[in-house]
């Protein structure tokens, strides 16, 4: 009998599971911090994720940054995820403006590194 394989692997990394976990805590942080606001984007729907306007990948000093969330529901982020839609960025960038639009963008250069230690600082953080 063939033996069955998870649909996705486990890393055996423990930066990267740390990284995995604290990315899921800020995630359910967010949402329990803005419990009954509505979407940024489309103001009709709760929140339901928070969408990195600098992608986790292009920043480390931003990952969890609640500055560089769009709080938006699941119809935005589909638009934004699968049809590439910019309007939904658009506007909540119109509605935060240039100021923090600059500052997002400077803040995007600066580097920091990802160690066991502060990512177990951002897990309790964002314990609820």
């Amino acid at each position: 009998m063939l033996k069955r394989t998870p649909l996705r692997k486990k890393t055996r990394n423990p930066i990267k599971r740390l990284k995995d976990r604290a990315d899921r805590a800020f995630q359910d942080y967010l949402r329990y911090k803005h419990k009954g606001e509505r979407c940024e984007s489309c103001g009709v729907n709760p929140i339901e994720v928070g969408h990195h306007y600098i992608l986790k990948s292009h920043s480390n000093i931003l990952r969890y940054d609640e500055s560089n969330i769009f709080l938006i529901c699941n119809f935005c982020h589909s638009k934004i995820t699968f049809y590439n839609a910019a309007e939904v960025e658009d506007k909540i960038v119109l509605k935060r403006g240039k100021k923090w639009y600059n500052w997002i963008h400077k803040a995007k250069r600066e580097h920091l590194s990802l160690t066991k230690k502060y990512l177990e600082s951002k897990l309790e953080e964002f314990e609820i």
